[in-house]
């Protein structure tokens, strides 16, 4: 499991260690005061932060899952089936315990299995396939149905719908969040950012002037992914045909799916992130980016956060599109090449022939882990705010400006 969030890299080990570096300026990164981590070091499980004696107990030999990371928080799931969480998104909860991991606790007992992180919320989904929320809701990224709830301090049950709660996957973007139900149908609920929840309606608000849909507080439907409703017209008016969707992930703006092994797109494209090949253009219905016509494959996996998109197929050939700039695609590009508008593939060798298993996006980089446990980063992991040219994002010790391909992380 890997995971890229601003300026952060977060992984989970083969022996259910998490590690972590990048920013900690913030207490993201659930490791003391320090503030930055330069390379990748054990994050954990603080015990002492429990809030009782019998939750200490639940967790005393727990090991890490999965874990997920954003601009300001990091959150994870142990083996027990508890969410822990640090940071600013920590600070809503308890303000003395945001440099430490601690628990999130649930409006309802259950057994969480995968948490997605937003910029100050999360989505958490459960063994029995219904789906958590907790954090901000400025904009209804929480999908519980009330505009009057600001924030959630506990882990609390989304408003659910004819789909019984049956939810297979769930991301998160900046200030929205998606889910994928069992039968392969998409829901978005939160900011109508950028046209990001592909929600089409006939009726616009004041504050969001030029769009067609203000926020959405629940779980809604998108028509262009509903199996049962197959044919739709996108943009250009050509109909096309979107089987059940099988993957589901967000970036800060931009929804990717995969279905049937085909790689579909849409909301903000400011920098090409939707892969479409052509304009800036924010786009509200799906854009068919490619399958094998494409990729060359079929597609397995993809990763996404603000401006770029990273595809894995499966031949395990990994393809980037977006913004170009510090390195983050992997492709050596020059500097005045800013944006790559259609899919092109990284030459595999930087891998030195090894498997890709998962890849990560992060604001300014990207990461993938491959089968046997070595993990590659590029692009550039810090951002400048503090005028340091140390990328500790990327986990290298030593100081570079960015990495413009992809290159092996020491571990220690």
């Amino acid at each position: 499991m890997l995971a890229c969030g601003k300026r952060s890299l977060a992984v989970v080990c083969s022996d259910s260690t998490a590690r972590a570096c990048g920013d900690n300026l913030q207490g993201q990164l659930g490791m003391g005061s320090s503030r930055e981590i330069r390379t990748l070091s054990v994050l954990e499980l603080c015990v002492a932060n429990c809030k009782s004696a019998d939750t200490a107990d639940k967790v005393q030999d727990a090991k890490t899952l999965m874990i997920a990371t954003s601009d300001s928080f990091l959150a994870s799931v142990d083996t027990k089936g508890q969410v822990w969480i640090s940071g600013m998104f920590a600070e809503v909860v308890d303000k003395e315990a945001r440099y430490k991991m601690q628990i999130l606790d649930m409006q309802i007992p259950t057994r969480i299995v995968f948490v997605a992180t937003g910029h100050m919320h999360c989505l958490a989904l459960s063994e029995d396939k219904h789906v958590l929320a907790a954090g901000k809701n400025w904009s209804g990224q929480l999908g519980v149905g009330d505009a009057n709830v600001k924030y959630l301090k506990q882990l609390s049950r989304i408003a659910e719908g004819p789909w019984d709660g049956h939810t297979s996957m769930i991301t998160c973007g900046a200030c929205f969040s998606a889910i994928l139900t069992d039968d392969g149908a998409v829901r978005t609920f939160g900011q109508y950012t950028s046209k990001c929840l592909g929600i089409v309606r006939t009726h616009t608000t004041a504050h969001l002037a030029g769009y067609t849909c203000p926020n959405a507080f629940v779980p809604t439907l998108i028509d262009a992914c509903n199996p049962a409703k197959t044919v739709y017209t996108n943009y250009s008016s050509i109909r096309l045909e979107l089987p059940a969707v099988e993957f589901l992930t967000a970036g800060i703006q931009h929804v990717v799916v995969i279905a049937d092994g085909v790689l579909y797109a849409w909301g903000q494209n400011c920098c090409g992130q939707l892969g479409s090949g052509w304009g800036f253009v924010d786009q509200i219905y799906p854009v068919r980016v490619g399958g094998e016509d494409v990729f060359r494959s079929r597609v397995r996996l993809a990763a996404a956060n603000q401006h770029h998109t990273l595809v894995l197929t499966e031949n395990r050939d990994l393809w980037a599109f977006g913004n170009c700039e510090q390195g983050r695609l992997g492709l050596d590009r020059h500097e005045h090449y800013k944006y790559v508008m259609a899919p092109q593939m990284l030459d595999m060798q930087y891998f030195d022939s090894r498997r890709i298993a998962c890849i990560a996006a992060g604001k300014g980089h990207s990461a993938v882990l491959t089968e046997d446990g070595n993990i590659y980063t590029w692009g550039q992991g810090r951002l400048n705010e503090w005028k340091s040219v140390v990328p500790s994002a990327l986990g290298y010790a030593q100081t570079i400006n960015f990495q413009p391909v992809p290159r092996l992380v020491q571990q220690r």
